[in-house]
Order: C-alpha cells, then structure tokens, then sequence
C-alpha cells in the first residue's frame, strides 16, 4: 500500500555543502512551498541569504570553491573524509558515512 509516507525521502540534501541530512533534522526553512533541509545553522542562514544561488548550482565569482580546479591533482593523491579519516580514495566524492565531501 502506497502513502504519502512511503513517498518521503528518508535522506535530503543539504543544497548549501551537499551534506547528507536526515528528515528529522532540527535546521528547515520553507522557500516557495517546499522545505529545505540543511545539516547546520550556517548552512541554513547561507541558503535564506541567496537561496537561488543554491538552487541554480555554477561558479559564483565571489566563491572560489564553487570554481573549477585550475591544476589537476598529483597523481595518487588521496582523498580523505575531514570527519573519518579512515575513509580514503583516489578522486573526489562523498563520504559513504556522513556524505561530506572528500
């Protein structure tokens, strides 16, 4: 049988890092009809301060991050999870235990 709780996400995506976030979470904010989910109050404040710049992803010029890489990285360098270290691999991706960012 099919419900409108069967067709809840039982993970979101933080639009502002791309951290992933549990439906319960404590840090919502509803913008046009839909409620966002964010991992922390600065991600949250960050989103209610540009949210287009959040839902319309591309470089911004005043976020370097957001920017492509100008140098290709050495070859084997290893990319670590900043919350579990023990998690390592060779290119970018998320965190199969937390999903931030490698």
């Amino acid at each position: 049988m099919n419900t409108e709780k069967d067709k809840t996400p039982s993970i979101y995506t933080d639009p502002v890092c791309g951290m992933k976030v549990r439906p319960e979470g404590k840090h919502q904010h509803d913008y046009e009809d839909i409620v966002y989910r964010f991992c922390s109050a600065s991600c949250r404040e960050k989103f209610i301060a540009d949210p287009a710049r959040y839902l319309k992803p591309g470089p911004h010029a005043d976020d370097p991050e957001k920017h492509e890489r100008k140098t290709k990285p050495k070859a084997g360098t290893l990319y670590t999870c900043p919350m579990h270290p023990e998690i390592q691999q060779p290119g970018p991706g998320a965190c199969p235990k937390c999903g931030m960012a490698l």
